[in-house]
């Protein structure tokens, strides 16, 4: 089996690429390097990928949602201007969910990438604030509103920091929030599943169960039907090796992949974290899905701190 991992890099010129991991051979290589995007943001790049159909992928940047078919070239461009800080794409029946975290909302696209509906968690008044740059901004990661930076390029504070959406089989949509630290329902933006100790990020379908990773290495499923009481499958990060900054989750051939991401400085996010952000690593574990036990480890750390958000299983290369 093959797998696509999206990865993009906290230094140097923004640069977005898509590696292949062989799960046979055990390798992972650069597959393709994405054009530069016409609305570059420092730090920034590919973050969401996943399979629209049986020959193309979806996948996001910090402000664009591409459609590339099996070769991985380019044929479909989505850019507009209140796209901001883009985490995640997911396929579903009735199309594509893009989280739209810096405008705090969840997109649903056509195929084609038109789009069909909007779920907003923000006031029309606050998302003109937002827009207009009349928000407060604490600590230096944020740009200040008197950048005059354009909004689908401004790094800048958000309300749910939702960082993945899914369609559950009971047509109820669902978002991780990082803010919330709980799954919440979309259509009213409410938490729905108990308050995690830490904020959770992504979801996968398996077995009639949601699983989810949370940002410090723990592994919860929940049963789909009603509430969404997260049940703890794992605790990454007690026997594996290596650590990080903990998203990106996909079943595949009895496998389990979990995604980890080093950590570039101490914030209030990171309250979890037992050593020094020198010592964590960027890469993907392989477990397998029944066991849960670890099996292998692909490394993609790199000086200028390589980022993965996402996988999925790629169509042959």
């Amino acid at each position: 089996m093959k797998l696509i991992v999206p990865i993009s890099y906290f230094e140097g010129r923004p640069r977005s690429e898509l590696w292949i991991v062989d799960t046979l051979s055990r390798r992972h290589f650069r597959w393709q390097t994405l054009s530069p995007s016409n609305r570059p943001v420092q730090g920034k790049g590919v973050t969401g990928i996943d399979r629209l159909n049986d020959s193309h992928y979806v996948i996001c940047d910090f402000n664009r949602v591409l459609l590339l078919n099996a070769s991985g070239e380019v044929v479909e461009c989505r850019t507009v201007d209140d796209m901001n800080d883009l985490h995640s794409v997911t396929s579903t029946s009735e199309g594509i969910l893009v989280t739209n975290t810096g405008r705090d909302a969840v997109e649903l696209l056509a195929e084609d990438l038109t789009p069909k509906y909007r779920w907003s968690g923000i006031s029309e008044t606050e998302w003109l604030r937002r827009v207009s740059g009349k928000y407060e901004v604490v600590g230096s990661y944020f740009d200040e509103a008197s950048a005059l930076i354009p909004f689908c390029r401004r790094r800048l504070p958000d309300r749910h920091h939702v960082n993945y959406a899914i369609k559950l089989p009971d047509g109820r949509y669902v978002g991780s929030s990082l803010a919330h630290r709980a799954y919440i329902d979309l259509a009213t933006w409410q938490p729905i599943s108990q308050v995690l100790k830490q904020p959770p990020h992504d979801g996968c379908l398996f077995k009639g169960n949601l699983w989810i990773t949370s940002v410090d290495g723990n592994i919860y499923s929940a049963d789909t039907d009603g509430e969404l009481r997260f049940r703890h499958r794992l605790s990454l990060f007690n026997d594996a090796p290596h650590y990080g900054w903990c998203r990106g989750l996909y079943f595949s051939c009895g496998k389990l992949f979990i995604g980890i991401t080093a950590i570039q400085e101490i914030s209030s996010r990171t309250s979890w974290l037992r050593g020094a952000p020198s010592e964590t690593k960027t890469g993907l574990y392989q477990l397998c899905s029944d066991s849960l036990e670890v099996e292998h480890f692909y490394d993609f750390s790199h000086p200028d701190g390589a980022r993965i958000f996402s996988m999925t299983e790629a169509f042959v290369c």
